[in-house]
C-alpha cells in the first residue's frame, strides 16, 4: 500500500470512528482509534466494533454495513461487525 493509500484508509477509519462520538465513551473511542497511529487500522476497527457491542451502543444498520465493508477492505474478521446487528436500529 502506498503512503497515499495508507493515509486514505487511516482517514476513513477515523471518520467511521467519529460516527460514534457522543455515543461511545470518549476515552474508549480514543483508545480504539489510537491503533490507527501505529498503522493498525484493522485492529482499530475490530476494537471499535468490540467496544460498541460491549457497551451496548445503539447503531444503525447502515453503520453496521459500513463497519463490515471497512473490515473486509482491511482483511479483518466480519464477525466483529456482524455481532453489532443485534444492536442495530432502523
Amino acid at each position: 500500500m502506498t503512503e497515499s493509500q495508507t493515509q486514505k484508509v487511516e482517514a476513513e477509519v477515523r471518520a467511521v470512528g467519529a460516527l460514534f462520538d457522543g455515543r461511545l465513551n470518549a476515552d474508549v473511542l480514543s483508545d480504539a482509534l489510537s491503533y490507527v497511529g501505529f498503522g493498525e487500522c484493522r485492529l482499530a476497527v475490530e476494537t471499535l466494533c468490540d467496544q460498541l457491542y460491549e457497551y451496548g451502543v445503539e447503531v444503525t444498520r447502515e453503520e453496521v454495513a459500513t463497519l463490515k465493508a471497512l473490515l473486509a477492505k482491511l482483511g479483518g474478521e466480519a464477525q466483529h461487525a456482524a455481532v453489532l446487528g443485534k444492536l442495530a436500529k432502523g
